[in-house]
């Protein structure tokens, strides 16, 4: 399993396919088993990509610091960049997830070098004010009954959740990266130049800010998984064709 120290703390990831190279990054608590290999995304990438897949500091089969310090956007972008240059990329196409999203976001405001193009999924330019994994329909025509998000929510996921989990440093990642995060502003988020799309389920509770989030990039697309909740949204087909075409159209 590979891994790397260029963030100043061990690193993990995956890598599978071959082609031009995907980098793919989890959210808060989860890891690249539990967003992507589980949900199937990788294996589709794979089919056309060089695929990254890494556990970022804190998560996952990486380095876990316990102090809150350790912990912040611009670090967790550090990481990213530290798996990029372990593997020679210098420009990929990247896919974030809720956190991760915010950490995509990071690097097309800061290293938009390194970016070819970017999906931003289940996260906006803004956290909501509170901060839950709870469904809530917030901004759809045909919110669902859920039951896609009890579908997916497994024994097997939830087994691969737990074999990672680590309090404390969560509660660090927690304090250092989403407590107190700032909303990304209008005028910072029109200097965004490369294509993005941004992808959320009709009953996450990051819908509304995730669909305002593409209004606010100068030609992002947007897509709705109806009936699906911050969770299960991964696991849905959609998601896995959207980013396919995407990626493929850029």
């Amino acid at each position: 399993m590979p891994e790397t120290h260029g963030s100043g703390v061990r690193i993990r990831y995956d890598v599978a396919g071959a082609g031009e190279p995907v980098v793919l990054i989890h959210g808060y608590s989860a890891s690249a088993q539990t967003n992507w290999r589980m949900s199937g995304c990788i294996d589709a990438l794979a089919a056309r990509y060089r695929v990254v897949a890494m556990d970022l500091r804190g998560h996952g089969r990486s380095e876990k610091p316990w102090r809150a310090r350790d912990y912040s956007t611009r670090q967790l972008a550090r990481d990213v960049l530290a798996v990029m240059d372990a593997e020679g990329i210098g420009r990929a196409r990247i896919a974030g997830y809720s956190m991760g999203g915010m950490v995509a976001l990071h690097l097309l405001l800061h290293m938009p070098g390194r970016v070819h193009a970017a999906v931003i999924g289940g996260m906006g330019a803004a956290l909501p004010r509170r901060w839950d994994i709870r469904d809530t329909c917030v901004d759809c025509e045909d919110p669902g009954d859920g039951a896609a998000h009890a579908r997916r929510l497994s024994g097997r996921f939830l087994r691969a959740y737990l074999e990672s989990f680590n309090p404390p440093a969560l509660v660090a990642a927690y304090r250092g990266v989403l407590r107190d995060a700032e909303p990304l502003q209008s005028e910072q988020l029109g200097q965004v130049s490369k294509p993005v799309l941004c992808i959320a389920g009709s009953r996450d509770h990051m819908c509304r800010s995730a669909r305002a989030l593409a209004g606010e990039i100068p030609d992002a697309r947007f897509v709705l998984l109806r009936g699906e909740s911050h969770l299960s949204a991964l696991g849905n087909p959609l998601l896995r064709e959207s980013m396919l075409e995407f990626f493929a159209s850029v």
